[in-house]
């Protein structure tokens, strides 16, 4: 199952980047991002589901800060995390994004994950592109990784 998804994952990051239609991902500075993604994970029975909408900006060009939330509807529960976010376009549409989520889910109890992405940013247009990303989530004693696609706006880029 695990060399399937990294199979899966590979082909498809692969044929973003072959097919993609941008020459270049070039963000400008004081542009703003406004977006989200899609997750899906499926492990010895139990699956998971989550909504991540964010919102960054970039301060210097090709990198973003900002905030991403995650709503995980799990098998029996829902939860909500948040915390930052940066990420850096490093060639065309690549980039790498590395983010902290804070969930707090009782009075006296509280986690953080960290999670370290790749992913690739296919523009549509010069203001919105669909985005695969692999994701790789550290937290309390586990770690996961999971396949996820995005669509982002980015206002005032040129």
């Amino acid at each position: 199952m695990k060399n399937t998804t990294l199979s899966l994952m590979a082909a498809v990051f692969a044929g973003m980047m072959l097919f993609s239609v941008s020459a270049s991902a070039q963000v400008e500075k004081g542009a703003v991002m406004v977006g989200g993604g899609i997750n899906f994970q499926s492990e010895d029975g139990e699956s998971q589901f989550q909504f991540e909408p964010n919102i960054g900006y970039f301060p210097v060009n090709n990198l973003g800060v900002g905030v991403n939330f995650n709503i995980d509807v799990e098998s029996e529960e829902t939860q909500m995390e948040f915390g930052p976010y940066v990420r850096y376009y490093v060639w065309k549409g690549l980039f790498p994004q590395v983010g902290l989520l804070y969930n707090k889910t009782g009075e006296d109890d509280a986690y953080s994950e960290y999670n370290l992405s790749l992913g690739y940013s296919v523009f549509a247009n010069k203001n919105v592109a669909f985005e695969p990303i692999v994701n790789y989530t550290i937290g309390d004693g586990y770690s996961r990784f999971y396949l996820g696609v995005g669509v982002q706006a980015f206002l005032g880029r040129k």
